[in-house]
């Protein structure tokens, strides 16, 4: 383990001297798989044992602080295993769309896999929406490898949101992506998205009001600024999808798949994203959204 010498009087300041990294979107996939390592930290000439840097010499600077124990699973070896399961499961990806997003100067690492060989359609219309995995690493201790299943709204670009947790694979090491194991995980994730596409049809022909919109909202913990916000937001989709629980979802996914950050999160964009992404789960999991669905 190297050493970096950080010049501060204790912990806290340490942490606050990686809040100039921006975050960073990246076409090129080779750009994300950076190098990284980890090193002492010496606070007024003494090493700090129960921490340690993560440090990335491409830049030279320190990224995240961790425990001492903590053990980093690289953005090359982690991505390169998933995408092998993927390439190797029954699952078409003939076009797949890669994209790729850092958070905080690279303390995660989000990978979307667009696939547009699986798609639905919703409504009869031209409005199709194919399946997309998401994956994220983290080097900030924050969470372990995590992959997940969602969609991606070709006619507005949303970032479509399941309600129960489909996170399907997880773990701190590649040996959880053995290529044999993760096949069927691929499959079951493919065929709970053509049934979630069922349910969006069934949303299409399910009718809603801007009323019972807000009410959902306040009683499923929504702040009232923001619920007024999406149903602001939920009568513009109305004008092309009528007033449907279909159009109800599609104003929460634009709001959190569109909103963007205050300036001062800009660096923490698809970190804020997946949160809201989060926040939207919740609600159509509600017992006031399954009511009406």
């Amino acid at each position: 383990m190297s050493n970096i010498i950080v010049n501060f009087s204790n912990l806290q300041n340490v942490k606050q001297a990686m809040d100039n990294t921006k975050c960073v979107g990246v076409d090129n996939y080779n750009e994300v798989l950076f190098p990284v390592d980890s090193r002492d930290i010496f606070v007024e000439g003494l090493v700090i044992s129960t921490h340690k840097a993560i440090y990335r010499p491409d830049i030279e600077k320190t990224i995240a602080i961790v425990g001492r124990d903590y053990k980093i699973l690289k953005n090359a070896d982690i991505f390169s295993a998933f995408e092998d399961s993927l390439r190797s499961s029954e699952l078409d990806t003939t076009g797949m769309e890669r994209i790729v997003e850092l958070a905080n100067g690279g303390q995660k690492t989000y990978v979307r896999y667009r696939l547009p060989a699986h798609s639905v359609n919703v409504g009869n219309r031209s409005d199709n929406t194919i399946l997309e995995f998401c994956a994220i690493n983290s080097y900030d201790g924050s969470t372990s490898f995590t992959a997940f299943m969602c969609g991606y709204r070709m006619i507005c670009s949303n970032g479509q949101v399941f309600g129960d947790n489909l996170s399907f694979l997880r773990g701190r090491h590649t040996k959880n992506l053995e290529v044999k194991k993760t096949a069927d995980k691929f499959r079951i994730a493919a065929e709970k998205f053509i049934s979630m596409g069922d349910k969006w049809n069934e949303w299409a022909t399910t009718k809603m009001n801007a009323i019972v919109a807000l009410r959902i909202l306040i009683t499923s913990g929504v702040n009232e600024r923001l619920s007024h916000k999406i149903v602001d937001q939920f009568r513009i989709e109305a004008n092309k999808l009528d007033y449907t629980l279909w159009a109800f979802y599609n104003a929460l996914t634009h709001i959190s798949t569109h909103t963007q950050p205050n300036k001062g999160s800009q660096q923490n964009a698809p970190a804020i994203r997946q949160r809201r992404e989060t926040e939207v789960g919740k609600v159509i999991n509600s017992q006031q959204w399954l009511k009406v669905a």
